[in-house]
């Protein structure tokens, strides 16, 4: 965690270290955060993106690419999961399981969830 006197203000995490554009960290932050494996808790997402969007504000063009963000985001953790070699195939299952569920209701609710983005993320 990041500090400054008794706030904390940031948080690194470096199993998901990569230099990259600040939309597929906002976008990495949203799955973590509201990611479930009925879908996307909608009212976590709301207060995730509230809380970002009180300390920077996003652009239309960051707002316009989460949607293939968090798709390209799900699958790619899928083939991750699915390149790990385990020996508790019920654990990489049950995540698999979770991450198809996630995908899917990503895929099927785009409308859904683009509107509660524009509704909740703070916009320049």
């Amino acid at each position: 965690m990041l500090r400054i006197k008794d706030s904390v203000v940031g948080l690194v995490d470096f199993d998901s270290l990569v230099s990259a554009p600040r939309i597929v960290d906002v976008q990495n932050g949203l799955l973590y955060a509201a990611g479930t494996e009925q879908g996307i808790d909608l009212s976590k997402m709301r207060a995730f993106l509230q809380g970002y969007g009180s300390v920077l504000r996003l652009v239309p063009a960051e707002v316009s690419l989460m949607h293939p963000l968090m798709i390209d985001r799900v699958a790619s953790i899928m083939s991750n999961v699915l390149a790990e070699r385990t020996t508790n195939s019920g654990r990489k299952d049950s995540v698999l399981v979770f991450l198809v569920n996630l995908l899917s209701w990503v895929i099927h609710n785009k409308r859904t969830f683009v509107d509660h983005l524009l509704a909740s993320a703070r916009i320049e």
